[in-house]
């Protein structure tokens, strides 16, 4: 299979796993370094790790776009013969976490369950990985273990193939001509499904929550920033409307229009300065205690507050300047006669 996909035009990578990523699907073995034993003490330091463990082919890293750091990929021998020897590759956080300050190419690490068919129970991590995700909404630390294909097969496995163009509608497109080039091999293979990538994170159940929460919060936002925006307004224009009488005062005593509308202008720009300046103190220092609840959202991103300062900002200007405006044009001795 694999090597009859790597044989079509436009494919880039082609490889098999038994473990799909941003999947509900998670396989998982706890490791050891082969040098440490488990402890008797239920009260001593772990030194155990717990990592998801996908058994892959040759090519398989490159198929999915994770790049390997260091060391080497399986060989097909090592993937085809179950009996040969038994190695590993592990991305950088076990990488870190089992060997901080040595290489860990070369090291030998262990299950801590033995297999239960007899296999030998010695691994040499002969590669590193960089760390990528598993899952949308995972926010723990994951540890990731891989094998090959023949030491853990499973007959459920996954084919992924990565094409030379990001494009949705070719890869659509390729899509038949790849299951007609597989069932050349096998008409009795049963393809379940075959779909791109974007389709199926797209289709995740935890997309969706994801989106639902975001579209919730936003919403939410939208309406608290328009109270707040209503509420400035409405604030600033009655505080404005109270001065008709003080304005009436000034005019009768020889001031002009201009004069009276930037004075009331200038003191509006001046608090709302001052309002929104201490405003996105308070905004940054709320965002470290919200931060936890975020996903992948700064809270002091620049763009929200940016916006919904200028908002605030203009509304309340607005409210000095339609009641100034309005408050001006007033007859002095009207204006005197209010209260």
């Amino acid at each position: 299979m694999v090597e009859r996909a790597r044989e079509l035009p436009g494919v880039r990578a082609a490889a098999v796993g038994t473990m799909l990523p941003y999947a509900d699907f998670t396989n998982t073995r706890r490791i050891i370094r082969a040098k440490d034993t488990m402890p008797s003490d239920p009260k001593a330091p772990d030194p155990s790790v717990n990592a998801l463990y996908t058994a892959i082919t040759p090519g398989y890293f490159d198929a999915l776009g994770v790049k390997l750091l260091r060391g080497r990929d399986f060989s097909q021998a090592e993937c085809e013969n179950k009996d040969s020897r038994r190695v590993a590759i592990i991305d950088e956080e076990m990488a870190r976490k089992l060997f901080p300050n040595e290489d860990a190419i070369g090291q030998h690490i262990r299950y801590t369950q033995p297999p239960k068919d007899g296999a030998p129970n010695d691994l040499e991590i002969i590669g590193v990985v960089g760390k990528h995700r598993h899952d949308i909404q995972n926010d723990s630390i994951i540890r990731r273990l891989f094998v090959p294909l023949a030491q853990a097969y499973n007959g459920q496995i996954y084919f992924h193939v990565r094409v030379g163009t990001p494009d949705r509608h070719a890869v659509v497109a390729m899509m038949p001509t790849l299951r007609q080039s597989l069932r050349e091999i096998d008409p009795n293979l049963p393809l379940l499904q075959m779909s791109p990538y974007v389709d199926l994170i797209e289709k995740s159940p935890s997309l969706w929550i994801v989106k639902l929460g975001a579209v919730l919060f936003g919403v939410f936002g939208c309406i608290a920033l328009l109270l707040a925006v209503v509420g400035v307004y409405g604030v600033k224009a009655y505080a404005v409307a109270c001065r008709t009488r003080e304005i009436g005062i000034r005019m009768a005593l020889g001031a002009h229009r201009k004069d009276v509308f930037a004075l009331i202008m200038r003191q509006g720009a001046m608090q709302t300065a001052l309002a929104v300046s201490v405003g996105i103190l308070l905004s940054l220092a709320a965002g470290r205690v919200l931060a936890k609840i975020l996903y992948e959202v700064s809270p002091s991103d620049p763009f929200a507050l940016f916006v919904s300062s200028l908002m605030l900002a203009v509304a309340a200007l607005l409210a000095c300047f339609l009641p100034a405006r309005r408050a001006t044009y007033v007859n002095p001795i009207t204006a005197l006669r209010t209260e």
